[in-house]
C-alpha cells in the first residue's frame, strides 16, 4: 500500500505545515493564488519567467496535483484557485514576506 505524503505527519501539526511549505514551488503557487482569484497554468509559467522563479512544467504539474490532493487548491475550466483551507496559509505567507523583507 502506498503511503500518502502527509500520512506520516498526521500527529504533528507543525510537521504537516512544514511538509507543505518545504518546497519553494508550492509556497509560490499559494502566494500567487492568494493574490489572484484564478491563475491559469501558463500564467504560473509566465510569472516565473518574469521574476526568475522558474520551474519546469513537470514540477509545476506535480506540485499543483499535490496541492489539489491536500485540498489547498482546486482546478476549474478557468484555471486554479485557492480553497478555503488554502486561504489559511495567508497569515503564514504574510509573516514569511515580512521576515524576508527584514533579511534584505
Amino acid at each position: 500500500m502506498k503511503v500518502k505524503s502527509l500520512d506520516i505527519h498526521l500527529f504533528c501539526p507543525i510537521a504537516k505545515v512544514s511538509h507543505i511549505i518545504a518546497d519553494t514551488c508550492s509556497v509560490l503557487i499559494l502566494r500567487d493564488l492568494l493574490r489572484n482569484d484564478t491563475v491559469r497554468f501558463t500564467e504560473f509559467l509566465k510569472k516565473g519567467e518574469e521574476t526568475g522563479e522558474t520551474f519546469s512544467t513537470r514540477t509545476l504539474t506535480v506540485k499543483l496535483k499535490k496541492l489539489i490532493e491536500q485540498g489547498l487548491v482546486t482546478s476549474t475550466e478557468e484555471g486554479y484557485s485557492i480553497t478555503k483551507k488554502g486561504k489559511k496559509f495567508e497569515t503564514l505567507l504574510d509573516e514569511m514576506y515580512t521576515l524576508g523583507e527584514s533579511l534584505r
